[in-house]
């Protein structure tokens, strides 16, 4: 004896407003007179899932893992070109249509900016004093001897390198770009 079923469009309907229902049942009824507590739940929820949402739009796009195809094949190309034995590489989409990548180059946390086509536009090197230039340190040293060198971010920008280096006292920190030679303070403030 055969028993056909036969689903419609009502049952599946029903089947997902069944679980909506319930939670209204459980977060409404059991507080009566507190719909405004209901509400400001619910908004809650809606709010977390919009943040949970943001945060999936911002995931990182792997080379080695999911959709190499949405990053342009010549910013692939010249970051291999340019930084050859990187690691810990990492894709990511930008704002304005192009593509970041943050890796690790000789030991050194790096990070490349590269338009649509795939063009580098500006790369940085995350680094201690130790690392720093030898003249440039002597400049930053000579020029602000109470100070000792906390950071430094190096830019290549247009054939230009800009060095900005975090400097700090016992009373404050500072802020300061080297290019050609010439030192200019970008942020001063005191410790408090």
């Amino acid at each position: 004896m055969e028993r056909k079923v036969t689903i419609t469009n009502n049952n599946i309907k029903m089947k997902k407003i069944i679980p909506i229902l319930l939670s209204v049942f459980f977060f409404v009824l059991p507080h009566g007179d507190s719909q405004a507590q209901s509400l400001e739940l619910i908004t809650s929820v809606k709010k977390k899932r919009t943040r949970i949402d943001e945060l999936l739009e911002e995931k990182p796009i792997y080379i080695n893992g999911t959709s190499p195809n949405l990053i342009a094949s010549r910013a692939i190309r010249n970051f291999s070109k340019d930084f050859k034995d990187a690691t810990d590489v990492r894709w990511v989409l930008s704002d304005g249509g192009g593509y970041i990548v943050k890796f690790i180059y000789k030991g050194v946390a790096c990070r490349a900016d590269y338009d649509y086509k795939g063009y580098c536009l500006t790369s940085y090197k995350y680094y201690n004093e130790d690392k720093l230039p030898n003249e440039v340190r002597q400049l930053v040293k000579s020029t602000y001897f109470d100070f000792s060198i906390y950071r430094v971010a190096e830019l290549f920008i247009s054939d230009k390198t800009v060095y900005l280096v975090t400097l700090e006292s016992n009373e404050s920190w500072m802020k300061i770009s080297v290019i050609d030679g010439e030192i200019t303070v970008v942020e001063n403030f005191r410790k408090t």
